[in-house]
């Protein structure tokens, strides 16, 4: 099951609600995968804000938090993006990669991770638990 840039349409006591319904429609050991803006990026004020049906951005954290509380075990996080669709989007691709290194120390000098997702969105994949304290 893909959720793409759907969430973060969401508030708060929906989201858990939604995720959820997206366990439930999942046999035991299906998979779900779900974008959302990284709250962790350089510019993630520009997706959150952006749009003014966004209520929520989300950190790696908090999207694994999430997930473990709705049923989702093997929780893996990915950075989503910036695409590379032909020869002219190169020089912006290789500024990315080198900015991307600048923007994980930033993170490691605050927070000392390494290797953080920075990228304006973030894909977690995991898979359906068997059984939750939280299910029903």
């Amino acid at each position: 099951l893909i959720i793409r840039d759907v969430l973060e349409h969401f508030d708060r006591g929906w989201i858990l609600e939604v995720l959820e319904l997206c366990r439930r429609s999942l046999k035991p050991g299906g998979v779900l995968a779900i974008q959302v803006p990284n709250a962790e990026a350089p510019l993630w004020g520009r997706i959150r804000y952006g749009d003014f049906t966004h209520e929520m951005a989300f950190t790696e954290g908090a999207l694994r938090q999430l997930l473990a509380v709705a049923g989702y075990r093997d929780v893996a996080v990915h950075p989503a993006g910036p695409s590379l669709r032909g020869p002219r989007d190169l020089p912006r691709h290789v500024l990315w990669k080198c900015l991307q290194v600048f923007y994980r120390l930033l993170v490691f000098a605050e927070t000392g991770r390494m290797n953080a997702v920075v990228t304006e969105s973030i894909i977690a994949v995991a898979m359906r638990a068997e059984a939750t304290a939280h299910s029903g």
